[in-house]
């Protein structure tokens, strides 16, 4: 199964990607940091959950710099599992 990084649109911008290979099933959580309204971030989220049936939302943190700010800092961690191609088969 090829992996494809989520889309995103001008709305929202992830900055910087974090992974971490995990023990047993194999899987990879993915930490991105994000900032967009709550709207946007909520529909990124919502798009990427729906796109990738193999990923699961584990946390979700957001952080306003000031009470009018209507942008939000976003940290969107995520668990994607995969399954392991069989040897000579072509992922």
């Amino acid at each position: 199964m090829a992996s494809r990084a989520p889309q995103t649109s001008n709305c929202c911008k992830a900055n910087t990607a974090s992974r971490k290979p995990r023990v047993g099933m194999p899987a990879y959580r993915v930490t991105l940091p994000i900032r967009g309204t709550y709207a946007q971030i909520r529909r990124f989220v919502g798009t990427t959950l729906k796109d990738m049936p193999s990923a699961s939302l584990d946390a979700l943190r957001f952080k306003r710099k000031g009470i009018g700010d209507p942008q939000l800092e976003a940290q969107v961690r995520l668990t994607v599992y995969f399954r392991p191609a069989n040897e000579g088969e072509t992922p």
